[in-house]
């Protein structure tokens, strides 16, 4: 059976479009179904009204005529909130006693949602040639330590509730250089992953010449997708999409990976299983704060 996801009514970044997917993805598996995605882009984006996923992926039709060709058809937002928690392969929530519940910042079945990513989101041949160019450039022949951190265009990433309990204002840059800090001895790079130009500059003066990063124009605070944001700057979201997967990609075949709060590192980990990981985040902290 053919059948179609729809992405129309929902306008979020690339990553959690990606991680809801991989769950529809696996009933897809079950049920023998062939699946396409029709995402048209929002207003706000360069493409607006285009669909943005045969321009990332590989996909066999990508004429907006074949959704009147499918057997069912699918809204992703729909769909994933009326999903049990424990059926999600990737997001899902735990709860912290005394605290409530909060997004786990790892996959619950990366083996599982690797599988899922090959065999169905499968980037265009001109993204993975970026890529490996981006590899070749940045972190071949170096040991190298991976980081993804957002920038400030979104308060707190979304987990103010767990900065106040653990005292965070903002960015938590002192978070990954604790990390760093003890772990940079035994490396000799560390690419940089961000959606702002801001926390590239902290980092580069907490780190000099080891710190790099493909050279994407950024937005100084991040979030450029975010409608709030893009209604002024009418960015492109086949181009803000592909630096985010040449980005994970990368970030995928790193030595240590280190991240916060973000889509971004969920999936980052899900191309990877055995991505060797830390979170600036320890939920452990959370059970001794009162």
């Amino acid at each position: 059976m053919n059948v179609l996801m729809n992405f129309k009514k929902d306008t979020t970044g690339l990553c959690a479009m990606l991680t809801r997917y991989i769950n529809f993805l696996d009933v897809v598996e079950k049920k023998n179904w062939t699946p396409s995605v029709n995402w048209p882009a929002n207003k706000n984006w360069l493409e607006s009204g285009e669909n943005i996923w045969p321009m990332l992926f590989q996909q066999q039709t990508t004429d907006l005529e074949f959704t009147k060709h499918y057997t069912e058809n699918f809204n992703i937002k729909e769909w994933h909130e009326s999903m049990p928690n424990d059926d999600n392969i990737v997001r899902y929530m735990v709860e912290i006693p005394k605290h409530g519940k909060f997004q786990n910042l790892y996959p619950r079945n990366k083996t599982l949602a690797n599988k899922l990513i090959s065999k169905y989101i499968k980037p265009r041949k001109s993204i993975m040639r970026k890529v490996d160019l981006c590899c070749l450039n940045h972190i071949e022949g170096n040991r190298t330590i991976g980081v993804h951190c957002r920038g400030p265009g979104r308060l707190h990433g979304g987990v103010g509730k767990l900065h106040t309990l653990l005292g965070i204002d903002g960015v938590p840059y002192e978070e990954y250089f604790n990390i760093l800090d003890d772990h940079i001895q035994d490396y000799d790079k560390i690419f940089l992953a961000t959606d702002a130009d801001v926390v590239r500059s902290v980092f580069k003066k907490r780190y000099g010449n080891l710190v790099t990063w493909e050279t994407h124009e950024l937005p100084t605070e991040g979030e450029a997708h975010a409608s709030r944001n893009a209604r002024y700057t009418n960015p492109s979201a086949k181009k803000l999409f592909e630096m985010c997967l040449i980005d994970m990609y990368t970030l995928s075949r790193c030595d240590l990976f280190v991240f916060g709060n973000s889509n971004v590192p969920l999936y980052v980990q899900c191309l990877n299983a055995d991505l060797i990981t830390k979170c600036v985040y320890d939920y452990d902290i959370l059970k001794r704060v009162k």
